[in-house]
C-alpha cells in the first residue's frame, strides 16, 4: 500500500468505493458514480485503488467506460492489512504484536 502515514489506509472516497464493490461486486466507474451521485474523482479513485493492489482492473482500450473493477481483497483482509501496517509503523516488536492480538481477541 502507498505510504500515507500512520493510521491512514483509505481516504473517505476510497472507503466508499470499496464498500460499494464489496456489496455489489464487479462494476465500472459509471455504475459507481451513479450510485454515489458523484461523477468526478471516481475513475481516478478506482485507478488508485487498483495501483494499491486492492482492486482487479479488467477491460480493453477503445471502449467508453471500458474498465471493470473487482475487489482483490475482502473487507476482513483489508482490516488485517491495516492492523499489520499500524503495528509496523509503530515498530512493534513480535512480543508487542502478540500481546495486541491476544488482547484484541479476548475482548
Amino acid at each position: 500500500m502507498a505510504d500515507k502515514g500512520l493510521y491512514q489506509v483509505l481516504g473517505p472516497l476510497e472507503q466508499t468505493v470499496m464498500e460499494y464493490l464489496w456489496e455489489h461486486g464487479r462494476s465500472n466507474s459509471t455504475a459507481i458514480s451513479h450510485h454515489m451521485n458523484r461523477y468526478s474523482s471516481v475513475s481516478t479513485t478506482l485507478r488508485t485503488l487498483a495501483k494499491k493492489g486492492l482492486l482487479i482492473r479488467e477491460g480493453s482500450e477503445g471502449i467508453r467506460d471500458r474498465y471493470f473493477y473487482t475487489p482483490r481483497v475482502t473487507k476482513e483482509e483489508l482490516m488485517i492489512m491495516a492492523i499489520e501496517r499500524l503495528l509496523w509503523d509503530l515498530k512493534a516488536t513480535p512480543t508487542e504484536r502478540q500481546r495486541v492480538f491476544e488482547t484484541f481477541l479476548s475482548q
